[in-house]
């Protein structure tokens, strides 16, 4: 733990206000950068991404830690349905989280399990 925070300390901050979202960029050196997106009135940390350059300095699109990529972001040309269901960590200081968007149906038709260390949602829909 105290080598992550000697890395914060070291990185090359920036920080803004963008409506209610407080956002932190961070540059370690090596080509590594992070991002983070906080909601100002609870703290809560909404997105945390990294960008990482390759062997010969081709830099990576952003991979997601926490949080989900703005559906607007698709580059491929083939993708499946915007009506498929995704999962993405959303976090909080008292939990762990993981949210599936989109449900079309109400609550009361899914249930979840875990079954060896797999979380599993299933409809009742026949």
């Amino acid at each position: 733990m105290d080598a992550w925070k000697e890395k914060l300390i070291a990185a090359r901050k920036t920080a803004m206000v963008q409506g209610s979202i407080r956002k932190v960029h961070y540059e370690f050196g090596n080509d590594i950068e992070m991002a983070e997106d906080y909601d100002m009135k609870t703290g809560e940390l909404l997105i945390r991404k990294w960008k990482k350059s390759s062997k010969i300095g081709k830099k990576s699109d952003w991979e997601y830690e926490v949080g989900a990529p703005p559906i607007s972001q698709k580059s491929d040309l083939l993708w499946e349905s915007s009506s498929t269901p995704k999962a993405f960590r959303q976090d909080n200081k008292s939990h762990y989280t993981w949210r599936v968007q989109p449900l079309p149906w109400p609550m009361s038709n899914y249930k979840i399990s875990v079954e060896e260390n797999n979380i599993i949602i299933r409809t009742e829909n026949k």
